[in-house]
């Protein structure tokens, strides 16, 4: 059964984030498809565009999940994600996506980097329950952090 599968992934995304150094990985059938190292969002955003972008009957590994990563999770159709670390309203994302999510420890919020406030990816998509929309705030909000 499928859904079988997609705890089977969720633990083996489970497994690799914590023995290894990649930040996202994406699993079907039990078989690793992608994995990624880096920073924040990026990595997720630049397997988008470097892939179909569509990961049906996948399950995506992510060391940390807030609404931003979860609308990216929608946006390429994932079946169920996993992350160490995450929100609840991200979770909640999942949820209305019909993603299974499984988060290790809750946090209140996706910080930026100081530390001193609200992600930017987070910042960017506060307003928006469309994944379509928050892939595009996201992508423009990297360019501009890019420049």
């Amino acid at each position: 059964m499928i859904e079988e599968q997609i705890i089977k992934d969720l633990k083996k995304a489970q497994l690799l984030l914590h023995m290894s150094e990649v930040s996202l990985v994406v699993i079907k059938d039990g078989e690793i498809l992608h994995q990624k190292t880096g920073r924040g969002i990026a990595p997720f955003i630049d397997l988008i565009q470097s892939t179909s972008g569509d990961f049906s009957d996948c399950v995506i590994g992510d060391r940390l999940l807030g609404r931003a990563s979860a609308f990216l999770c929608r946006y390429v159709h994932a079946a169920g994600v996993y992350a160490e670390k995450g929100t609840k309203k991200a979770l909640a994302v999942l949820m209305v996506g019909g993603i299974l999510g499984q988060v290790d420890t809750f946090i209140p919020q996706i910080s930026n980097r100081s530390q001193d406030g609200l992600c930017p990816f987070e910042r960017a998509v506060i307003s928006t329950e469309s994944p379509d929309e928050a892939y595009e705030l996201i992508k423009k909000t990297l360019a501009e952090l890019r420049e």
